[in-house]
């Protein structure tokens, strides 16, 4: 997720969160390219399928778990400022079913 966000934001989140998510989010924003700034969702779920070595569909709830994790933990207005920057497509990874 890291590897899609903004810098500042991928900050925000080292600010806001336990120490024990720091190293992948540093990983991530270090990984940083114009092409993964801008992946689609479906390559976003690739990439997660691929680095966790499951199947599509469990890192679709993989990733589905993380952000809902992430917009009940956050602060204020802070998820939808990272919900602001990603494609409407990515909305079904923490959206209610």
């Amino acid at each position: 997720m890291a590897e899609r966000l903004a810098p500042g934001e991928v900050d925000d989140l080292i600010a806001r969160l336990d120490r024990d998510f720091h190293p992948a989010l540093e990983r991530g924003k270090a990984g940083q390219s114009t092409a993964t700034r801008r992946m689609d969702r479906a390559e976003f779920l690739q990439r997660v399928a691929d680095r966790a070595g499951i199947s599509h569909q469990d890192a679709f709830d993989h990733a589905r778990a993380v952000f809902t994790v992430l917009r009940d933990a956050l602060p204020g207005g802070e998820f939808w400022d990272i919900a602001a920057e990603l494609p409407a497509e990515y909305a079904a990874l923490w959206s209610a079913r």
